[in-house]
């Protein structure tokens, strides 16, 4: 696990995982892009939130029956299309 030091001291800590992932993309001279964090939804889950939005349910309704939060629907909601962009991104 990489390990940073503490502004000149000698002792070191590890990275968190976000950390790491940053740190990896840097290393790696954007051989491997950074690609945030990974959805918490899925593809079949996501399908069924944009039909559900389609047929105007509500958002506490659409949580309950997908398993994701409110506010993962909302985001959603907001921006389908990013929703989308994040899945493909974790894909490959």
């Amino acid at each position: 696990m990489p390990v940073r030091t503490n502004h000149g001291t000698s002792k070191a800590r590890p990275l968190g995982s976000a950390a790491c992932g940053i740190a990896l993309a840097k290393a790696t001279a954007g051989e491997v892009k950074y690609r945030g964090r990974k959805p918490t939804f899925d593809k079949d889950q996501l399908a069924v939130v944009r039909n559900m939005l389609e047929q105007s349910a509500g958002v506490g309704q659409i949580a309950a029956a997908t398993g994701l939060s409110r506010q993962t629907v909302y985001r959603i909601k907001d921006d389908p299309a990013g929703a989308e962009a994040a899945l493909r991104t974790w894909a490959a």
